[in-house]
């Protein structure tokens, strides 16, 4: 799947300690259907997922860099409301692969709820689109997400992917674990 983790990443381990994943993954298909926040929204619906379903701890601050991932509330968000991390997908990825660190996923089998999916599209040099595994059928991959079908496999997303003039060109996949 995707590309080839990066050296020095670790790949998945079952021994290792991670975020609630069946939390993550039951957040995100119960709740596809919140109000949206950003014009392009799929990075803060993870991001929820992971906060309010799988229990992930944020690193709280008033910057925007990859290694904090917070989302200021609406009484007390000046000067910055969201990190890139909470919000953006290419940033959400390296803070998952390099700051918490994550897992990532090689092999279909593996992939199991909670986990993490990134999309980069034809003409994009970064993932550009997050969802969240629900599901894990004998290879056929569920995920919840805004943007595209609230509830849909990847199989389905690539399908349609592959009609537009900027399809899926890679896709990665990152169990989330524990901070640091």
């Amino acid at each position: 799947m995707g590309e080839a983790p990066a050296e020095g990443v670790r790949q998945a381990s079952y021994a290792a300690s991670y975020i609630n994943g069946l939390g993550t993954g039951s957040w995100a298909y119960n709740n596809t259907g919140v109000q949206w926040e950003y014009k392009y929204d799929c990075t803060n619906f993870v991001s929820k997922a992971l906060y309010y379903g799988g229990g992930m701890k944020m690193r709280s601050g008033w910057y925007k860099r990859d290694d904090v991932w917070f989302k200021n509330p609406w009484w007390n968000s000046w000067p910055v409301k969201a990190s890139y991390t909470w919000s953006a997908a290419e940033n959400l990825r390296r803070h998952l692969a390099w700051n918490r660190p994550g897992y990532f996923i090689t092999r279909v089998s593996d992939v199991r709820k909670g986990d993490i999916l990134f999309f980069r599209y034809k003409g994009d040099s970064v993932y550009e689109h997050a969802a969240v595994v629900t599901a894990n059928y004998s290879g056929r991959i569920h995920m919840a997400q805004h943007g595209g079908p609230a509830h849909t496999t990847l199989d389905d997303a690539i399908a349609r992917n592959k009609q537009t003039p900027e399809p899926i060109i890679s896709i990665v996949v990152i169990r989330p674990t524990g901070a640091r």
